[in-house]
């Protein structure tokens, strides 16, 4: 199954099984493995909820190395399913099941099939977790059984999707793709690394990327604008916030009109008083820094320093407090750099 149509097979399952909830409180409980555990991503998503004002209760249970077949074998998982108080219970597949065919159709979709049945006699829905594929691609093997030669991580990636996206939509279970939202920030920034040295865990930015589809995806909501970062600067988390939701939205970059170059533009008003914005557009994920100099070349503030998106941008210069006169802006954007005046009136 090409990527492409993937897209559209994860749009249609995030937006046709609606997961509003009239409760109050969320309750939401993660089966998994370390993929699950690695900075504790299930809390990460209960500060993002906590953050967005929605409250919640997690509980997980992830040992390491963990399958689905396993948990469906598990009494502290099947009791955990059985005490029925969940909205969700997330399956998180260990992450070379899904690319080896035997182990996917012998293996993870029995289980899968198994641990939904329970989940929905116990009244709760299933959340199928789309993992991540390694950072350099390689070939899984367990038990003698292989997967195809991966080239890189996005080849790999094309068969970790299909592979969650197919049981999904048997299983009618709400779809969180994660890998996919991972695939979309790499893109973007190529330099991005969300994995773990072991080239197979989460780093600290990977998890808060995951709980970020987690919220888009429970919720319904965009987690762009938290105020809840995981421990990353503000321009990062707003990043990963951004390709959460972008990936839940379905937006595809193919078709988004992306500028074809870098470009400043001509601050708007200018002459101003004492108010006026700047815009600016970049054709790829870039660290920008949008700085003000005086006539004598002396930098007097910084207006933007991260991460930004492909895209059209602004900035707005609040002038209070400095004189009349002449300033220079001047954007630095990866090796793109450009510089324009503007007139300050009192």
């Amino acid at each position: 199954m090409k990527i492409k149509n993937l897209l559209i097979f994860i749009t249609v399952i995030v937006i046709a099984i609606t997961p509003a909830r009239a409760q109050d409180t969320l309750n939401v409980l993660f089966l998994g493995n370390s993929h699950t555990y690695f900075n504790d991503m299930p809390q990460l998503f209960a500060n993002l909820s906590e953050s967005g004002g929605h409250p919640v209760i997690v509980d997980s249970h992830t040992p390491g190395g963990y399958t689905l077949e396993g948990h469906s074998l598990n009494y502290s998982s099947l009791h955990m399913i059985r005490m029925g108080i969940w909205d969700y219970v997330v399956l998180q597949e260990n992450s070379q099941y899904p690319v080896i065919n035997y182990l996917r159709y012998n293996s993870m979709y029995p289980a899968a099939r198994e641990l939904d049945s329970l989940i929905t006699f116990f009244n709760g829905t299933t959340a199928i977790f789309t993992n991540w594929g390694w950072r350099y691609g390689g070939q899984a093997e367990v038990d003698g059984h292989q997967s195809p030669f991966f080239e890189d991580y996005f080849h790999m990636q094309d068969s970790m999707t299909s592979a969650c996206t197919e049981i999904a939509i048997e299983l009618q279970a709400v779809l969180a793709p994660a890998g996919e939202a991972w695939r979309r920030a790499v893109t973007w920034d190529p330099e991005l690394v969300l994995w773990n040295p072991d080239n197979y865990h989460p780093a600290l930015n990977g998890s808060y990327l995951t709980a970020c589809v987690f919220y888009a995806t429970l919720y319904d909501e965009s987690p762009v604008g938290l105020e809840y970062s995981g421990g990353l600067n503000e321009d990062e988390a707003f990043f990963l916030q951004q390709a959460a939701w972008e990936t839940l939205t379905g937006i595809d970059d193919k078709h988004v009109q992306l500028p074809s170059s870098f470009k400043l533009y001509q601050n708007y008003p200018n002459p101003f008083n004492p108010t006026t914005m700047i815009e600016y557009a970049l054709p790829e994920a870039s660290r920008v820094t949008i700085e003000v100099y005086d006539l004598l070349g002396r930098r007097v503030e910084t207006l933007h320093d991260g991460m930004q998106t492909p895209g059209e941008h602004s900035v707005t210069w609040h002038a209070d407090g400095f004189s009349a006169g002449v300033y220079f802006y001047r954007i630095q954007a990866g090796e793109f750099s450009e510089t324009k005046k503007m007139v300050l009136l009192k």
